[in-house]
C-alpha cells in the first residue's frame, strides 16, 4: 500500500469515529437532571420534563404556582408530600407524556399525599394524565390525593398502591372535576368523600381495592342534589341526615349502612328514591343490622317517596325498630321489597298516606311486617305479604297510642292482625271484615265504650279472635260497656278463643248492661 492510500484510509476512519460519537438531536435523549427539594415553594416555578425531583420533606406551596411539565418524575421520600395552600396552585398536565408521582421504595404508604387545601387557586390546580402511587401514609388524611374545601381538576390519572384510600374529598368541594381516573390496589376504599360532593364525582374505574365501596364520610346533605349510579356501592359510614333540601336517588344506586347508623329525613328535607327503571338498594354492610330509614314529622314527606326499592337488614333502633319508620309522615312507599329486619318491616306512628302505601312485599321481618297504632290500622291497604310466619300486622293499643275515635275497617289483607295491649273504641264504629284473623297479646282486650260499636260479621267468612298463645285466659275479653251503641255491636259467625283472663270481668265476651247481637 502506497503512502497516499494510507493517508486516505486514516482520514476515512477518523471521519467514521467522529460520526459515531455524535449524539442525535432528540428530546427523547436529553440528559436527565435530578434535583433535591427540601424547601417550601414561595415563588412560582416550573419542574421540567427532563427532571427527576426528589422531595425530601412535606413541601408547602404558598402564594405560588408549581408547574410540572409532561414526562417529569417526582419521587417522595418517607413521610413527605406536597401541600397546595391558600392562593396557590399545582399544575401538572401530562397529556403529552405522563407525569409520575412515586417513591423509590415502592411500598404502600411510603409518602403522604398531594393535598389541595381551602382557597387554593382552582384554575391552577390540575392533575391530568398523572400516575400517583405508593402514597397514603398519613393518619389524618388517609389518601394519596386529598382535596379539602377546594375544586381542582383531576382526570385521566392512575392512582394506585395507597396504604389507605386512593382519594379523600372532604368538606365542600362542590365543583370539583373528577372523572376518567383509575384507582386500584389501595389498602382501603378507592374514594372517601363528604356527601355533598358525590354529585361531582364522575365515572371512574376501580380495581382490586381492599374495600369495594365509595365511602361517604360525613352525615349531612343540605343541598338539592341527585345521586346517580356509580360503579361501586356507597357506604354511609356515619349514616345520613337530609335537611332543608331534596335528595334524588336514581335507579341502581346501592347504599350500605354500618350497625347503629341510618337515614333520617327531617327539617323540611325530602327523599325521592325512584327505582322504577331498576331497583335502588338500602341495606346493612355484610348483612349486619342498621337502624333503617326514618321520615320525621318535620320532613317534607308529602313530596318524599320510595318506589321500587329494596330495604333490607334494618330495625336496629331500640325505640323504632323497623326498616322504615313513618312519624306522622305521608311519604309514598310503593312496590318496595322490605325484608330481613331485626324488628318490623315498617313502623307507622300517627297518620300516614294510605293511598301511597301500597303493593309492597314483606319477608322475614322478625317482629312482623307492619306495626301501626290501632287508630290508624284502618288505613292499611293491600300489600304483597309472603307466607312466612313473620308476616302479620301488629296493632298497637294502650294509652300512648290513643283511642279509636273515627269509623274504620280492618280489612282482610290475608295476614293476621296481632293486637298489643288493649284497644278502646269511643264514639265510632270499628268494622272487621269477613275472614280476618286476630291474635290477642297477653292481657289485652277490645273495649267498646261510649257511643261506640264493633261490627264483626263473619257471615261470608269466619272471623277468628284468639290468644297469641293457645291457653285459656291468655288475653282478657271483648268488653261492651253500658253506654255502647247497641245497634252497632254485632259478633256474627266469629270464633273467639283463649280469653277470659280478667277475673273482674269473667268471660271472653263481657256485656255490661249492654245487649249486642251475638250469634253463630
Amino acid at each position: 500500500m502506497n503512502t497516499t492510500t494510507k493517508i486516505i484510509c486514516i482520514l476515512c476512519c477518523t471521519i467514521l469515529l467522529t460520526c459515531d460519537e455524535k449524539t442525535p438531536i432528540s428530546t427523547q435523549n436529553l440528559q436527565i437532571v435530578t434535583y433535591s427539594n427540601e424547601k417550601d415553594i414561595e415563588a412560582s416555578q416550573t419542574w421540567k420534563s427532563n427532571e427527576i425531583h426528589i422531595v425530601k420533606q412535606l413541601i408547602s406551596i404558598n402564594d405560588a404556582v408549581l408547574t410540572i411539565e409532561p414526562g417529569a418524575v417526582i419521587k417522595f421520600e418517607k413521610d413527605c408530600g406536597i401541600r397546595v395552600n391558600h392562593n396557590s396552585g399545582l399544575f401538572a398536565d401530562g397529556s403529552n407524556n405522563v407525569i409520575q408521582f412515586t417513591s423509590d421504595n415502592q411500598n404502600k404508604g411510603d409518602w403522604k399525599y398531594i393535598y389541595f387545601g381551602e382557597n387554593a387557586l382552582a384554575d391552577s390546580c390540575k392533575l391530568i394524565n398523572c400516575t400517583i402511587e405508593f402514597g397514603g401514609g398519613d393518619s389524618n388524611y388517609p389518601g394519596a390525593l386529598v382535596c379539602e374545601n377546594t375544586q381542582p381538576e383531576i382526570r385521566a390519572c392512575s392512582i394506585s398502591q395507597s396504604l389507605q384510600s386512593g382519594v379523600v374529598i372532604k368538606g365542600n368541594c362542590r365543583g370539583i372535576e373528577f372523572f376518567n381516573n383509575s384507582i386500584s390496589s389501595c389498602g382501603a376504599t378507592p374514594i372517601q368523600t363528604s356527601a355533598i360532593n358525590l354529585p361531582y364525582i364522575g365515572l371512574n374505574r376501580y380495581n382490586n381495592n381492599q374495600k369495594n365501596f365509595i365511602d361517604i364520610i360525613d352525615d349531612l346533605t343540605n343541598y338539592n342534589d341527585t345521586w346517580y349510579k356509580q360503579p361501586l356501592p356507597l357506604r354511609l359510614t356515619k349514616g345520613l341526615f337530609i335537611k332543608n333540601s331534596t335528595l334524588k336517588i336514581f335507579s341502581e344506586v346501592e347504599l350500605y349502612f354500618p350497625r347503629d347508623q341510618g337515614l333520617c329525613i327531617s327539617d323540611e328535607g325530602c327523599l325521592k328514591a325512584d327505582g322504577s327503571l331498576a331497583s335502588i338498594k338500602f341495606a346493612g354492610i355484610d348483612s349486619s343490622y342498621w337502624n333503617g330509614i326514618v321520615f320525621e314529622s318535620s320532613a317534607n314527606s308529602t313530596e318524599s317517596s320510595l318506589i321500587n326499592c329494596i330495604i333490607s337488614d334494618g330495625g336496629n333502633d331500640e325505640t323504632f325498630p323497623a326498616c322504615i319508620v313513618l312519624k306522622n309522615a305521608a311519604a309514598e312507599i310503593s312496590n318496595c321489597l322490605i325484608e330481613n329486619s331485626s324488628g318490623y318491616g315498617v313502623y307507622i306512628e300517627g297518620a300516614f298516606a294510605p293511598a301511597s302505601f301500597v303493593n309492597n312485599q314483606f319477608s322475614n321481618n322478625a317482629l312482623g311486617a307492619i306495626s301501626v297504632s290501632a287508630n290508624a290500622a284502618s288505613g292499611l291497604n293491600s300489600q304483597n305479604f309472603g307466607v312466612d310466619e313473620t308476616n302479620f300486622i301488629s296493632v298497637r293499643g294502650g294509652l300512648n297510642e290513643g283511642d279509636i275515635v273515627v269509623d274504620g275497617v280492618w280489612k282482610n289483607l290475608n295476614v293476621p292482625y296481632k293486637v298489643e295491649n288493649s284497644i278502646q273504641i269511643i264514639s265510632s264504629v270499628l268494622t272487621i271484615d269477613p275472614g280476618v284473623q286476630i291474635f290477642m297479646s297477653e292481657s289485652s282486650g277490645i273495649k267498646i265504650l261510649y257511643q261506640a260499636g264493633l261490627i264483626a260479621d263473619g257471615s261470608s267468612g269466619k272471623i277468628t279472635i284468639e290468644g297469641a298463645l293457645s291457653y285459656a285466659g291468655f288475653w282478657n275479653n271483648i268488653y261492651f260497656a253500658q253506654d255502647a251503641k247497641t245497634e252497632n255491636c254485632r259478633l256474627i259467625n266469629c270464633q273467639i278463643k283463649y280469653g277470659g283472663g280478667n277475673m273482674n270481668q269473667p268471660g271472653m265476651v263481657y256485656c255490661d248492661f249492654c245487649s249486642p247481637v251475638i250469634r253463630n
